[in-house]
């Protein structure tokens, strides 16, 4: 009995894990869990596939070197963002910012919403 019971409970883990595989890969954009320690240091703890169709930075890599995103702004623009996403993280308000990047040697305007 307890087999069967283990087995249902992988089955059913496995078939949640492929559903939310598969509502995150058909989410537009790029769907991603940043956390930020105490000294202000942050980190991905993941990230979706569409981060490839916006920033052509596989998720893998923005999972290794979370900075990849931020080479891609000027430095005034990155400077700002960093700021914003301090103060969102402080007041545990929700993020919104406009911001240009370049991409492929193309200037890109993206629009960031996160909690």
């Amino acid at each position: 009995m307890k087999n069967d019971s283990e087995e249902k409970i992988r089955a059913d883990l496995e078939e949640t894990r492929e559903s939310l595989k598969r509502l995150q890969e058909s989410v537009p954009g790029m769907v991603f869990q940043f956390v930020s320690d105490q000294n202000g240091v942050g980190k991905y703890l993941y990230v979706s596939p569409g981060c490839k169709d916006l920033f052509n930075v596989e998720p893998k890599d923005l999972l290794k070197n979370p900075t990849l995103i931020a080479y891609r702004r000027e430095p005034a623009v990155q400077k700002k963002h960093t700021a914003a996403v301090k103060k969102s993280i402080a007041s545990e308000r929700q993020f919104r910012e406009e911001f240009e990047a370049a991409v492929d040697g193309q200037r890109r305007w993206y629009e960031a919403i996160s909690r």
